[in-house]
């Protein structure tokens, strides 16, 4: 073909299909000369134009490329490839500032859909190397974080209505209105929420719920997660007035930080404090319609796994399992999502919503995870736990001390952190655990199952599984180490969990130590003195004696 001959007629069909026969064998130079020869019948074909530049990128020649592109998008300002063409073209010119506000251009411009997937996958992708290559550390978070949001959100739009129940029932222990949810699915997404008072600090424990949630989120769920403060003062006072606040604060920010752990979008949660709607006059009118229709004995049952118990209880734990079934109502849900120990009140608020003229919700049930001693997992107890913010060491010490009787299945908490966390988290992924050649080396599982039976069976060493779970622990709570680093943060932890103020130790007696003789002195006491110091102690009131009290000490002994 003759390109030099610009007197003959360009034939434009044969111009463009030499053109892609070129590109396809990779003469991107020869491509280009076509697709310019091709572009001068039709100037305003924006496909065309965007073949020209990436035939004319793929030569070396990215500043001509960018020229090509600009004339694709002023044919066609909504042509999403063109733009993101032009993003790698500035990316490659080193213009990195550009290359972004292009690439977020084209971010926008696309369309939900599957079919988009792959294109937005792309985009994400050269947006991270831009923002790396930038050195823009404020964003290289965000964009790592955005990318699996994409990544979440395209996942979802794929999946059909029982992929999406699968996803939303799976580990669950027990579901209430199963019938309902298949029928919601089938219709549109499932709304659901979790709620957790703020009352002791959260330990891995909540690890449990987030992997549930980021199921939720996979299923394309609509997903609230409620800061419930009021809850936590009405239980026995465990969250002082005065600490509310600042512990809301902090449950927020490291239960944020622990999603972004585990790779759970934050920007299709939806967070929400319970006083912030709580207090509302509507709110406060059905506390007491409800309280009109449920007796004392009911709402105490309600709560008798979840509010704290004792001997003679205060009527704010009666209100518990009350506020908490409005909750349902006022969060405009249809599904609550918590562990099985709230049995009782989920079924307490599908027995009194009704009779308010509100639905019935569908209930959500997680099995409850044995704490470190076997027993359940508290954050009052310090031994069945971990906290989220403590250091290798201390993870590695304390794991080191939990109960993991070999052969035992039923109650281990390690086993069952590796069923509801570890394994949901990893993906497809291998969990492997390290052993020295002459124990037989490293396993490898891809399925929970195969660990359970391994360790039944005694294949798997209780202090091999410990191990292998340190590691894998320590690279989730890394992040959240990370983020609490700051001064400002330790000092909000201080704020929410003040340390308790030391004990005062009460004086020493003048005389000394109980038990102890005086200090010896070097004056020699005599007879005489003797009884000139009983002389002067002794005090006759009404013909009775008493020993008057030494300076400072009280008839009780007390300083």
């Amino acid at each position: 073909v003759s390109l030099s001959d610009t007197s003959r007629d360009i034939d434009f069909d044969l111009q463009v299909c030499l053109g892609i026969l070129f590109y396809l064998y990779e003469d991107y130079t020869k491509a280009a000369e076509c697709f310019q020869v091709a572009v001068l019948s039709k100037p305003n074909d924006a496909l065309l134009w965007n073949k020209l530049g990436a035939s004319i990128a793929n030569s070396g020649r990215n500043e001509q490329a960018v020229a090509a592109y600009y004339h694709a998008l002023t044919s066609s300002p909504g042509y999403t490839r063109a733009r993101y063409n032009l993003g790698i073209s500035c990316l490659n010119l080193h213009a990195y500032e550009q290359a972004i506000e292009h690439l977020l251009i084209a971010l926008k411009q696309q369309t939900n859909g599957v079919s988009n997937e792959a294109m937005s996958e792309s985009i994400w992708h050269t947006l991270s190397i831009a923002v790396a290559r930038c050195e823009r550390e404020d964003l290289k978070h965000d964009v790592v974080y955005f990318t699996r949001l994409n990544r979440t959100m395209a996942q979802a739009s794929a999946l059909t209505t029982a992929d999406k129940h699968d996803l939303i029932v799976r580990n669950l222990q027990e579901v209430l209105g199963n019938d309902r949810l298949q029928k919601i699915l089938e219709e549109r997404d499932l709304k659901v929420y979790w709620g957790t008072a703020t009352t002791g600090r959260p330990h891995i424990g909540y690890f449990v719920p987030m992997t549930k949630i980021a199921d939720f989120l996979h299923a394309g769920c609509e997903v609230t997660i409620l800061f419930a403060d009021l809850h936590a003062y009405l239980d026995n006072m465990k969250a002082p007035w005065e600490l509310l606040a600042h512990r809301t604060v902090y449950y927020e920010h490291v239960i944020k930080s622990l999603l972004k752990s585990i790779d759970v979008p934050l920007d299709k949660l939806k967070f929400v404090r319970g006083t912030d709607y709580q207090l509302s006059r509507e709110y406060t009118l059905d506390v007491y319609r409800l309280s009109s229709v449920v007796t004392e004995h009911n709402a105490k049952k309600a709560g008798a796994e979840v509010v704290k118990q004792v001997e003679s209880p205060l009527l704010s734990g009666l209100l518990y399992p009350g506020l908490q079934a409005l909750d349902e109502e006022y969060l405009k849900v249809d599904a609550q999502f918590g562990g099985v120990d709230q049995r009782k009140i989920f079924t307490f608020a599908e027995e009194n919503l009704p009779s308010l003229g509100y639905a019935k919700r569908i209930h959500l049930m997680n099995p409850m995870v044995p704490g470190l001693n076997g027993d359940k997992m508290s954050s009052s107890v310090e031994d069945s736990k971990i906290d989220l913010l403590d250091t290798p060491d201390q993870v590695k010490k304390k794991l080191k001390k939990a109960f993991c009787e070999p052969k035992n299945i039923t109650n281990n908490g390690i086993l069952a952190f590796c069923k509801s966390v570890v394994f949901p988290l990893l993906k497809g992924k291998d969990f492997i655990i390290q052993r020295a050649e002459q124990y037989g080396g490293p396993l490898a599982y891809s399925a929970y199952q195969q660990l359970e039976d391994g360790f039944a069976t005694e294949d798997v060493h209780p202090g091999d599984l410990k191990n292998a779970v340190n590691i894998y622990l320590n690279q989730l709570l890394e992040p959240i180490r990370k983020d609490f680093e700051p001064e400002s943060m330790q000092e909000m932890i201080k704020r929410a969990y003040p340390p308790p103020e030391p004990v005062k130790q009460k004086p020493k007696k003048s005389g000394g130590q109980k038990g102890q003789r005086p200090p010896a002195t070097t004056t020699t006491t005599t007879d005489a003195d003797l009884a000139e110091h009983v002389k002067e102690t002794l005090v006759l009131e009404n013909g009775a004696s008493s020993i008057s009290t030494p300076v400072g000490v009280n008839q009780n002994g007390q300083v």
